[in-house]
């Protein structure tokens, strides 16, 4: 039986199936493969250049730890197709060999917004030393700072991609992960069939118990405002289970 003790819907079940998930990431990191289509940066508190302030987040940009995770991932699928050396990977490779990276962050339009996050994207993909090249990189158009709105814009860009039976890396911080696979399994029916998501989330050595917490703590929020989903979209386990709190 589901044990709950406040309002937001904390149960015990599901503490321990994100607890489980988190140890999942620590100790086995995604390890990229060749056959990824696109690589998916969820931004996050901050801009490549913006240290966030915001709680447990503030003093570090965690915006950049997702863009870099991401460059590390795309460097190394177009070393795997190019059967070279990672190290030796160029940007011309990418251009020509690499997979797209899909990032949706904040932009100038949105009034919710809290950083430049777009716009120093644009501007550090055009630095020589970034080993990603602009023509790889695709900004989508959110309508207000949230996760729910970068998967719904993700999956109005799936739906025009050319191409069937995209692979997509989902690269997350690691704490934020536990919430975007919810977000994921409750809006799965909005992303075309055929697509496939992969976990890539961003290593927990890169946070703090602070910022864990937080993302923990708001899965109990926003599945008992109907948002998410009780079970994660990699989880072919509990997927039986309700997915409301109640």
């Amino acid at each position: 039986m589901k044990e709950t003790n406040n309002s937001l819907g904390y149960d015990r079940s599901l503490t321990h199936q994100m607890i489980q998930e988190l140890k999942e990431l620590r100790d086995h990191p995604y390890e990229p493969t060749a056959d990824i289509d696109i690589v998916w940066c969820l931004s996050a508190i901050g801009s490549y250049y913006q240290e966030a302030n915001d709680g447990p987040y503030t003093g570090k940009s965690y915006d950049r730890v997702v863009i870099d995770r991401s460059a590390e991932i795309i460097r190394k699928i177009t070393a795997l197709r190019l059967e070279k050396p990672v190290e030796e990977v160029t940007k011309h490779d990418i251009e020509m060999s690499g997979p797209l990276l899909y990032y949706n962050g904040e932009h100038d339009q949105l009034e919710s917004r809290n950083y430049t996050q777009n716009e120093d994207l644009m501007a550090v993909a055009q630095n020589p030393d970034f080993p990603i090249p602009l023509s790889n990189i695709v900004f989508g158009e959110i309508d207000t700072a949230n996760t729910l709105a970068q998967v719904r814009d993700m999956a109005a860009f799936l739906e025009g991609a050319e191409g069937v039976g995209l692979k997509v890396a989902v690269v997350s911080l690691g704490g934020h992960s536990v919430r975007v696979d919810r977000y994921l399994e409750h809006t799965k029916d909005s992303f075309p069939a055929d697509v496939e998501f992969v976990k890539a989330a961003a290593p927990l050595d890169q946070e703090n118990i602070g910022t864990v917490h937080r993302e923990v703590t708001k899965v109990f929020r926003y599945l008992a405002a109907g948002h998410l989903a009780r079970v994660s979209y990699y989880d072919t386990v509990n997927r039986s289970q309700p997915n409301d709190a109640n």
